[in-house]
């Protein structure tokens, strides 16, 4: 009977280790988030609309608002653009990187 016992914990412990010898390589890529330079953006100097203003004199701080926003808006997506395309740049300099150290 103790011999049965230790051949069958031979065998199963012979079994276990070949089983957990064998390791497979896995490429793992990993999504690594890039800081992008954000520049100081000046905010829109807004006109005060005061309610003693004539209508002309509204209409024409509105327009002057609007110009200033849309100044605002054009300077900030120039910048979601630029960073856009560093991330781009960036990803492509490490895919580069990543080519080189397999070769």
């Amino acid at each position: 009977m103790s011999k049965i016992m230790f051949l069958i914990l031979t065998l199963g412990s012979i079994i276990m280790l070949a089983s957990c010898g064998q390791t497979v390589i896995q490429t793992r890529y990993l999504y690594k988030p890039v800081a992008c330079p954000i520049p100081e953006i000046e905010k829109a100097k807004l006109v005060k609309i005061e309610e003693k203003d004539d209508l002309d004199v509204v209409l024409n701080k509105l327009i002057y608002n609007y110009g200033q926003l849309k100044e605002e808006n054009l300077k900030l997506w120039n910048v979601i653009n630029a960073c856009k395309e560093f991330e781009k740049q960036v990803e492509l300099d490490s895919t580069l990187k990543d080519d080189n150290t397999n070769k």
